[in-house]
C-alpha cells in the first residue's frame, strides 16, 4: 500500500484512479504511521470520501494496543469527527502477552481517551 510509484504512494494512485463513489479508503492508522505520514493529515487528504478508520497503534517497529504506540489516538479520533468519519473501528494485532490481554489493554486505553467525548 505505501511503496511509492513515480513519487506517489501505490494507494493514492488507486483512489485517484476511481471516483469518490466507486472505492473508499479504509485507512489504518497504524499503516499510515508506519509509513512515515501523519495519519491526522493522511485521514483529511480523504475528507468526504472516508467512512472506516481503523485506529490502531505502534511504534516505527512493532504494533503496539491502542494507547501504548506513536499514534495519536486523541487526535485521530478528533480528525474522524471533523471529517464526517461513520465508524472508527479499533483494531489490534499485537499478541504479546496474548491478544485478548493487548485488545483488553486497548479497550481500556480507548476508554479513557473517550472521556472527554
Amino acid at each position: 500500500e505505501f511503496f511509492k510509484i513515480g513519487g506517489e504512494f501505490a494507494l493514492d494512485r488507486l483512489f485517484a484512479s476511481f471516483g469518490k463513489d466507486l472505492l473508499k479508503p479504509e485507512i489504518d492508522t497504524y499503516w499510515v504511521f508506519n509509513a512515515g505520514v501523519n495519519p491526522v493529515d493522511y485521514c483529511r487528504k480523504y475528507q468526504g470520501r472516508c467512512d472506516l478508520i481503523h485506529l490502531k497503534d505502534g511504534t516505527k517497529s512493532a504494533s503496539k494496543p491502542v494507547g501504548e504506540g506513536e499514534v495519536d489516538i486523541q487526535a485521530v479520533l478528533d480528525v474522524s469527527c471533523e471529517i464526517g468519519a461513520a465508524w472508527v473501528i479499533m483494531e489490534d494485532e499485537t499478541w504479546d502477552p496474548d491478544g485478548m490481554t493487548c485488545v483488553t489493554t486497548g479497550m481500556n486505553n480507548l476508554k479513557t481517551t473517550l472521556g472527554g467525548y
